[in-house]
């Protein structure tokens, strides 16, 4: 099966090893909801997201991240039941 074609979504000489806040979006394969279910559509504070065992596992090694690199500062993460979003703050240069 070949992939779609897709827009490239990254700036061609930016390097993202440079400190800065990034946000990144990742998806579960083929967009699954692996990650749990959410209860109400309304906003209500009931209306949060039930992490599946896969869900709990994603958010553990995110609040594990600064621990790990203590260069990543995590400002903010979402988990969604088919896809995440976190806005990861480098607080100095990656060394890759």
């Amino acid at each position: 099966m070949e992939l779609p074609k897709r827009k490239r979504n990254r700036l061609r000489e930016y390097d993202y090893s440079q400190m800065g806040v990034y946000f990144v979006t990742i998806c579960a394969h083929n967009k699954q909801p692996i990650f749990g279910t959410v209860g109400a559509i309304h906003e209500s504070p009931e209306n949060k997201i039930q992490l599946s065992s896969c869900g709990v596992i994603v958010e553990s090694v995110i609040i594990d991240l600064e621990q790990r690199y203590p260069n990543v500062k995590i400002d903010k993460y979402v988990i969604m039941p088919n896809h995440i979003h976190l806005m990861i703050r480098l607080l100095e240069r990656m060394r890759i």
